[in-house]
């Protein structure tokens, strides 16, 4: 499914998401820092050396990338959403060595915006790739 006409709006939505998470963490660490958790690990806090999850969001992201600009991927959305999680949490990484979160419910692991993304990208790909596909 093809949305954007071209890869600058495409780029356009990628660039806005990360801005989106960014600015998201940069409130909540400059005004309530008290609801603010730097996250060490990957998902659910599962610890993994920094250098492997770096080298591994790089590189999935310019796979992506790639992929994207020879117009292999369908579903621009997706990929946009799941380009802007990774890079939003791997400038917290990189930065920090931590990923900024701050929502809370509660009775879940404590989360970001750029998670938000992720989650909703994987949705989205075992929907249209795997359950779709067959």
């Amino acid at each position: 499914m093809k949305i954007f006409k071209n890869n600058f709006n495409w780029t356009a939505l990628v660039f806005g998401l990360i801005v989106l998470d960014q600015l998201s963490k940069f409130i909540f660490v400059k005004y309530f820092e008290n609801l603010v958790f730097y996250n060490r690990g990957i998902a659910f806090s599962i610890s993994v050396p920094i250098y492997l999850v770096i080298l591994l969001a790089v590189t999935i992201c310019l796979i992506i990338g790639y992929l994207k600009y020879k117009n292999l991927l369908g579903h621009d959305y997706i990929w946009a959403f799941f380009i802007a999680g990774s890079i939003g949490n791997l400038i917290d990484r990189v930065r920090l060595q931590a990923v900024i979160d701050f929502i809370n419910l509660g009775w879940f692991p404590v989360f970001n915006i750029a998670d938000i993304l992720l989650t909703v990208s994987a949705f989205l790909i075992a929907y249209f790739y795997i359950l779709k596909a067959e």
